[in-house]
């Protein structure tokens, strides 16, 4: 249970060949801590719901490896920052006071996915939830994330700030005005 703006990291696998695996059944906490994920660490979340309401911040290093489940909700001043790899999502969720933040080379699949690409079903962003580019990430030359996604959901009064993505392989845009 992550409580009081805590920021847990785990011991740095710089010198390892080998990446730390670490396996969280129930991710708790009261939206105020932070999980940071670095170079050669794999997290895994095994929660059952079917819709992960993340109760912590999440950051992902370059190098670093989160599995989800395949929905995830961010709301209430959790964030959700992506500059290395997630695996498993097929729909993210962003409502009020939720900011998913993505930047090159943050990607989402298997490793043998294309760095700076985020493929997954659906991107749901409601009235006052965030999508922007992560400033965490090496990212000197700028280079946009392409989204790839079956459909794209903003709802009024959300932030997308589409200039800072491809939306080449958006199937479906859907705007609330």
């Amino acid at each position: 249970e992550l409580l009081g703006g805590a920021e847990l990291r785990f011991p740095s696998q710089a010198d390892s060949s080998v990446p730390l695996t670490v396996i969280i059944n129930m991710l708790q906490g009261d939206r105020t801590s932070t999980l940071i994920i670095e170079d050669k660490q794999e997290i895994r979340i095994m929660e059952s719901a079917d819709e992960f309401d993340l109760a912590a911040s999440i950051e992902v290093s370059h190098g670093g490896v989160i599995y989800t489940p395949s929905k995830i909700l961010l709301r209430q001043g959790v964030t959700l920052d992506l500059c290395g790899r997630m695996s498993g999502v097929d729909e993210t969720t962003v409502r009020s006071g939720g900011s998913f933040l993505l930047s090159y080379p943050g990607y989402t699949g298997t490793d043998a996915a294309t760095p700076g690409t985020v493929t997954m079903e659906t991107l749901k962003i409601y009235e006052g939830g965030r999508v922007a580019r992560s400033t965490k990430c090496q990212n000197p030359t700028n280079v946009p994330v392409e989204l790839q996604l079956t459909s794209l959901y903003e709802m009024y009064g959300s932030h997308f700030s589409s200039a800072d993505f491809s939306l080449l392989g958006v199937g479906t845009h859907h705007r609330d005005e």
